[in-house]
């Protein structure tokens, strides 16, 4: 039961940090004020926080954060995701985002995933 548990999280996981990439973008695109500043954020922000998740928080990753670094960097980038979408608005969205992403992280950590 609980290697079930382990695979849905993990999948999860992988569902919540594409959310949250898209919601950098999304940002990124209404921050904006001219078209090519939107075009630029949209790829800049989601890019960049993709290069520092690959890099430092990634399972493979040659430079990965030890605990308790690796779970501060991955709440601070959730975190500022769900900011953007309350920045924007999104309150429900924005709520909903931040229950499930940190159910995500505690979960991992409980089962051992981090």
């Amino acid at each position: 039961m609980i290697d079930v548990i382990k695979v849905i999280n993990l999948g999860l996981s992988f569902i919540v940090e594409l959310v949250a990439l898209f919601i950098y973008g999304y940002y990124g695109y209404n921050t904006g004020i001219q078209a090519w500043q939107r075009i630029l954020l949209a790829v800049i922000l989601p890019a960049t926080a993709a290069v520092f998740w690959g890099k430092y928080l990634a399972p493979n990753a040659i430079g990965r954060f030890e605990m308790p670094g690796l779970l501060i960097a991955k709440i601070a980038i959730m975190a500022v995701a769900a900011v953007m979408l309350f920045r924007m608005g999104r309150t429900i969205p924005g709520f909903f985002f931040s229950v499930i992403a940190a159910a995500n992280l505690l979960l991992a950590v409980l089962l051992g995933q981090e």
